[in-house]
């Protein structure tokens, strides 16, 4: 259990990232049970991640935010940007 509950938990993608395999299963069950009784906002560059975590997208490119429904349209723009010369 932890000390404090919010109703709202930001995760930058390097929290999400750790070679302790005990520690990201843990820390996955826990941001799974947040999952279902607060918002997450999660940043990352890792569309496992976002696909995973991720019920609404969006892309920041450019000085613009573009939102979406899913991450595959969000993973379609942010592809367009990055691998486009």
């Amino acid at each position: 259990m932890p000390a404090m509950d919010f109703d709202i938990y930001l995760l930058d993608e390097g929290i999400l990232i750790n070679t302790d395999v005990k520690f990201n299963r843990k820390a996955g069950e826990i941001l799974t049970e947040r999952l279902q009784i607060a918002a997450t906002v999660v940043v990352s560059h890792q569309a496992k991640v976002l696909e995973q975590y991720a019920q609404k997208a969006a892309v920041l490119t450019d000085s613009s935010l573009y939102f979406f429904d899913s991450s595959d349209d969000t993973k379609v723009l942010h592809d367009y940007y990055t691998q486009s010369t």
